[in-house]
């Protein structure tokens, strides 16, 4: 649990003939992670041949490349989704189809008769439809030029160029540009309208005067319109053009209407058939990896200690005894290349977000899950601290864990964390007596100086009220990031003790274990005038300066930045208090600016309602998302600077991938 699970290097050697069967089972059992024989072991170099992918891994891809291609021209048709908020708070389960496990060529045989029977008639509906839907865009376009020049009536057919004339038809933004710009052209003549606070504008001109008016007409002022080729006045061809348009749009129906029906026969198949292609490629791609003899191969790579019973009964059953697996403990200048793979209980896996968030653990490296799982919960508790932003976070975790989360497991993982945040925050909001601040007191009890409720715990009265008595949470939060950051120092020296590193617990442990009581009982005889015996003192001094001497020997000039460090980071945890009365502070100004106006107007009720509602959420979401971060900050700067390094490579094990498929069962 403290630790990454133990693994041990694996090496099968296997007979060519059962190769395929034994790959096939470790991919549906997904908990071998294979590496690459030749690169990891240089002593096989000698002996094997690097394997290669088989030829039937590039078909693969290849149908796999088709395949999406159908699946994007079929998604064109799909069911339009529910809505943002209603599929979240309403998911339908991804419907999941059972198959049978097919041998490759079955697999590809299946592929090829269904590209025969639809690839390309797909594809010809959608280069159908993609015509039509060029050739509409362009009449709309033309459609929209043509209506621009409604208020000019003349004969469209007069456009374009002639034996001795040329007529353009466009737009301009400024009428006075256009005639600053053919002022100078003689035997010129030109028609203007505006049009939606444009100009429309129609020029003739002497087909010798081409290129001067083309120079002229030349830059960003003139828009010249694309309509050659049409007959009649502006509003016969729009006539025109809304029958070609219909018409055209109905063929486009016509072809959703067929791309429909391959979608409700076909489109679920294909998802089925793009995941096993991919599971197939993966098998078949993975063979690179291997070494290889005349009639052997050579598998290498990683695997759970507690899995090596499981490994051994796979090869024994698929190979029939034609294969033998060699288990190996890594050279310690191989550690670095261990995959880490994190074992914690189940209901603290959840949080492993938040170590791997950070940086996933080096093999022989503490996995700190646990222990910053707990500070973190309970830090973020006592940042918001009120109990009614803890039941709005409960709600919406409790509705995203047993609802949304049962079919995004992303979502049931970060409800799951929040729970526990909200249970803390709701301990230290009625701890305090804050609900919504100080709201029930101010605006139900009619007394903003009365308490939520009276009690005495071990003879403190409750409720605490950090923004009259700020100094007990100072202290509170000194104390505890004195004893997180003392937590951090024992966690590195035992990992150090339990390898071996003595000189690093001497000399960055021993020290702090040294300098922490006994410099604690020197500023308490400075500062706060405690009293201590003449033998206490006189140990404190020595072993405070042993200390120092130990961090010297380790950080040589630069110990007292060491010292000056741990203090800072110890103030660091003031924010404990700072955002524990932001809190509050905020809440209680929303409370009195809605019993400031509840007074003015009976109406006004209704206002201070939405006055509340909105100030509380907003305060909710930035006093919330602020606890969040802090509290994940004490944990990635103050905790993992002493005690955590990270840097591992995470277990990746050799996996088929089953989202929508689910093979039929058999015994691994």
């Amino acid at each position: 649990m403290f630790y990454p699970a133990r693994m041990k290097k694996v090496s099968i050697i296997v007979h060519s003939h059962y190769l395929s069967n034994l790959i096939r089972r470790l991919h549906e059992a997904g908990f071998v992670e294979i590496t690459e024989t030749l690169k990891r072991d240089q002593n096989y170099s000698k002996l094997l041949k690097p394997g290669k992918s088989k030829d039937v891994t590039v078909k693969c891809v290849s149908y796999g490349l088709r395949n999406n291609r159908i699946i994007d021209v079929l998604e064109r048709v799909a069911p339009p989704p529910e809505g943002l908020f209603r599929s979240f708070t309403r998911p339908e389960p991804r419907p999941r189809t059972t198959v049978k496990i097919k041998d490759t060529e079955t697999l590809l045989a299946e592929t090829e008769s269904i590209f025969n029977r639809i690839e390309d008639k797909v594809l010809d509906l959608d280069s159908q439809f993609n015509a039509l839907d060029e050739e509409l865009n362009t009449l709309e376009h033309q459609k929209e030029q043509i209506r621009m020049l409604r208020p000019i009536r003349f004969d469209l057919g007069y456009l374009g160029y002639s034996q001795h004339l040329m007529i353009k038809a466009g737009m301009v933004d400024s009428v006075e540009q256009l005639k600053m710009a053919l002022k100078d052209m003689k035997n010129i003549s030109y028609r203007y309208a505006e049009v939606d606070e444009k100009y429309s504008v129609v020029i003739a001109a002497h087909i010798t005067q081409q290129s001067e008016l083309e120079s002229k007409l030349r830059g960003r002022f003139f828009t010249e319109f694309d309509i050659s080729g049409f007959q009649g006045t502006p509003e016969q061809v729009l006539s025109t053009l809304d029958n070609k348009i219909d018409a055209l749009n109905k063929k486009k129906e016509s072809k959703l209407e067929s791309l429909k029906k391959f979608y409700d026969a076909w489109y679920k198949r294909l998802l089925v058939m793009d995941e096993e292609l991919e599971n197939e490629r993966q098998r078949n791609d993975v063979f690179n990896k291997f070494g290889e003899t005349q009639n052997t191969k050579i598998i290498t790579g990683w695997v759970q200690v507690k899995e090596q019973e499981r490994l051994l009964r796979i090869c024994d059953e698929v190979s029939s005894g034609h294969a033998i697996c060699h288990f190996s403990d890594h050279p310690a200048d191989e550690e670095e290349d261990v995959p880490v793979k994190l074992q914690n209980p189940g209901w603290i896996r959840p949080f492993e977000v938040l170590t791997t968030l950070f940086a996933t653990p080096k093999y022989n490296e503490i996995d700190p899950t646990l222990i910053i799982s707990i500070p973190f919960v309970f830090f973020f508790g006592l940042m918001l601290g009120d109990a009614g932003y803890g039941l709005v976070i409960l709600i919406l975790c409790l509705f995203g864990y047993f609802s949304v989360g049962k079919i995004r497991p992303v979502v049931k993982q970060a409800s799951y964390i929040g729970i526990f945040m909200a249970i803390s925050t709701i301990f230290f909001g009625i701890l305090m007596g804050s609900f919504f601040g100080d709201l029930v007191p101010r605006l139900i009890y009619g007394d903003p100086a009365a308490p939520l409720y009276n009690a005495v715990l071990l003879g403190f009265p409750l409720p605490y009220n950090p923004i009259r008595m700020p100094i007990l949470l100072l202290q509170t939060s000194l104390i505890l990031g004195l004893s997180y950051l003392i937590l951090s120092v024992i966690v590195a020296a035992g990992h150090n003790l339990k390898y071996g590193n003595y000189k690093e617990f001497a000399l960055g442990q021993l020290s702090w274990f040294i300098l922490i009581p006994f410099g604690l009982i020197l500023i308490f005889t400075g500062f706060f005038k405690f009293e201590f015996t003449p033998m206490i003192m006189n140990l404190s001094y020595i072993m405070v300066i042993i200390g120092i001497v130990l961090l010297f020997i380790d950080k040589k000039m630069l110990f007292f930045f060491d010292l000056t460090g741990y203090l800072g980071d110890t103030l660091s945890f003031t924010r404990l208090l700072a955002l524990g009365l932001a809190t509050a502070g905020v809440a209680m100004t929303i409370n009195i600016i809605g019993e400031l106006m509840l007074p003015a107007h009976p109406a006004m009720i209704a206002l201070v309602i939405i006055l509340l509602f909105f100030g509380h959420l907003v305060n909710f979401m930035l006093q919330a998302l602020g606890a969040g971060i802090h509290s994940l900050r004490l944990q990635y700067v103050e905790f993992f600077s002493r005690c955590y390094v990270g840097g591992g490579n995470s277990f990746q094990p050799f996996k088929a991938r089953h989202i929508i498929t689910k093979p039929r069962s058999r015994k691994n």
